[in-house]
């Protein structure tokens, strides 16, 4: 499972790179551990590429309230990675809460979160 992890580290770190080309910022959605916030921090660093983590976090009560309705299966791991702390890591930059508003308002909040970092 480990080699399969760095693998995907890996293509995720190239598609950032190529899509830096056109674009000011990119935004992955992917549960980091503090072993793959350090792999990217490393790698985008190497290259000169500012990477800052972005935790979201939500009460599993409006995740399962949600327009989209979640799958239990969808259900389970988002309850498992709550319980975990995957929102709330100590490397984030920034914790977002998702679940104060619609999926247009957090991704405008999100876009001005991340022009600030960009300065």
């Amino acid at each position: 499972m480990a080699t399969s992890i760095l693998k995907t580290s890996h293509r995720i770190v190239a598609a950032c790179l190529e899509q830096l080309h056109s674009h000011p910022a990119v935004i992955v959605a992917y549960p980091l551990r503090r072993t793959n916030w350090v792999f990217y921090r490393e790698a985008f660093g190497r290259r000169g590429t500012p990477c800052r983590c972005v935790s979201l976090i939500a009460d599993i009560a409006h995740i399962t309230a949600r327009q989209r309705m979640l799958t239990p299966d969808e259900v389970e791991r988002s309850a498992e990675m709550i319980a975990k702390g995957f929102g709330q890591r100590p490397f984030s930059d920034l914790i977002l809460r998702n679940d104060e508003s619609n999926f247009a308002e957090t991704s405008d909040r999100l876009v001005r979160e991340v022009d600030h970092f960009s300065g």
